[in-house]
């Protein structure tokens, strides 16, 4: 493939040296759009994809300027916008555009529905807000493609529910129908990509709607198959959408209460998220935070105490030689802990939960800043559970721990003064039961708190 994006960069090139014709500017149209086509499928950096978008909606522009209203010149008018707004660029001016070349083309007679779906569309994205009319627009496309119409049809389809996905906020009636449609429309690897993306932002169903979590485990099933077929070929472009659909396999298994599925499935979504991240990918290490974390919530919810210890070391061993995946790992597996003890404050938990700090303690001291204001959450949250079974003496040493971290980061990173402030807050109520001792300990906190908000107020003044 990359080879193949050389030749057409060279064909291109050679093009271009032409004299300007009727038949050289159709030549460039069309060597543009398949060089972006073989761009996205190799998992070229969006920033070049979205100049080489520019470029080929500027020639389409000359082209429309020179030859005027012609059939082609329209449609690659519209072609080029409608591939630039979903390859990065500025997304009201270039819909706007798709959609006035949609309603030329709509005019000419030529699939007048069609296109009349296509100008809905882009109107809608040319909104600096969403707007209920992307629903409209995939009402007409659903009327009028069929299995049998032309693939870009499809695709123009695929790219408005896409819109409507990502825009608007899906109900049950649109996910269900939305899954029926998308089913006989997987295909191909764009399709199959597209279809992908729409899954990832379909909202995960509540479990009394069991019936549609079928459906859509069904659909990403599908997608899963299809989009391993092309994971060797397009790895930069296929193992991103895998793991998103891995991973929303596992939060439908999740929420129909079959966790052995759901385990799998979530490190599945793990293990292709950690290679796309160590290819260079680093936008993508959020994602790869969410997953841990959403898996470690889930074995803890499960009562596997061990497996959510297991999870966290198992993803390090997968990023040995990265340290901002290691770093993002670390800090999701603190934050998963504390957030099961935050909303089940489940006693049983403890014993397993000092375990995994022990465990992983040695590697938050590798002065992260992100790790640490998560492990200092953490303590925080240890200690008020403590204090609320009446360990108080557990309660003053976790939130020391507590203290001495958050002093740590303080004093490298001054700007998360509010991360020492609440671990001085929970230190001093974490003195023992006795008044006296308790008003000595607050007494103390407070005396020392005193200069650090002097010093605050003075930095915001």
């Amino acid at each position: 493939m990359v080879t193949e994006a050389l030749w057409l960069t060279l064909d291109l090139s050679n093009t271009l040296t032409r004299p300007r014709s009727h038949s050289n500017m159709f030549v460039v149209a069309d060597q543009l759009g398949r060089l972006r086509n073989t761009l996205c499928d190799i998992g070229t950096p969006k920033d070049i994809l979205q100049q080489v978008a520019l470029r080929r909606l500027k020639v389409a522009e000359i082209a429309s300027e020179a030859f005027g209203i012609v059939d082609w010149v329209v449609h690659n008018l519209w072609q080029s916008a409608a591939d630039g707004i979903f390859d990065g660029c500025e997304r009201t001016v270039t819909a706007h555009k798709a959609a006035n070349a949609a309603r030329t083309l709509s005019s000419l007679g030529s699939e007048t529905q069609f296109y009349r779906a296509c100008s809905i569309h882009y109107d809608a994205l040319s909104l600096d807000s969403p707007s209920p009319d992307i629903t409209l627009a995939v009402m007409w496309f659903r009327q009028n493609v069929s299995k049998n119409s032309p693939p870009d049809q499809v695709e123009e389809m695929l790219r408005a529910i896409l819109s409507q996905s990502r825009l608007m906020r899906f109900g049950f009636k649109q996910a269900k129908l939305t899954c029926n449609q998308l089913s006989w429309r997987i295909c191909n690897p764009t399709w199959t990509m597209l279809c992908a993306d729409i899954c990832a932002n379909m909202e995960q169903r509540p479990v009394s709607n069991n019936k549609s979590l079928k459906k859509a485990l069904r659909l990403n099933r599908r997608v899963i198959c299809i989009l391993e077929k092309y994971q060797d070929f397009r790895p930069t472009r296929i193992r991103p959408l895998l793991a998103h659909t891995h991973f929303a396999c596992a939060r439908h298994n999740a929420a129909r209460n079959q966790g052995s599925l759901a385990e799998k499935d979530f490190w599945s979504a793990i293990e292709l998220q950690t290679s796309v991240v160590k290819i260079g990918q680093f936008g993508d290490l959020e994602t790869l935070r969410d997953m841990v974390q959403a898996c470690v919530e889930h074995r803890l919810k499960s009562k596997r105490w061990n497996k959510a210890l297991v999870t966290v070391k198992q993803s390090l061993e997968l990023v040995k030689s990265h340290p901002p995946a290691k770093s993002v790992i670390l800090s999701a597996g603190f934050d998963g802990f504390r957030r099961f003890l935050e909303s089940s404050r489940d006693v049983a938990a403890l014993p397993a939960t000092w375990t995994f700090f022990d465990t992983l303690g040695p590697f938050h001291r590798s002065n992260c800043v992100q790790v640490l204001l998560s492990v200092v959450d953490f303590l925080t949250t240890l200690s008020s559970i403590y204090r609320e079974i009446g360990k108080f003496l557990d309660a003053l040493k976790t939130s020391g721990n507590a203290l001495d971290i958050a002093l740590e980061l303080y004093s490298q990173y001054p700007r998360h003064v509010d991360y020492y402030f609440k671990a001085l807050a929970c230190h001093a109520n974490s003195a023992s039961a006795d008044e006296k001792d308790a008003i000595s300990h607050r007494g103390r906190a407070l005396r020392s708190l005193a200069p650090r908000l002097v010093e605050l107020l003075d930095d915001i003044r």
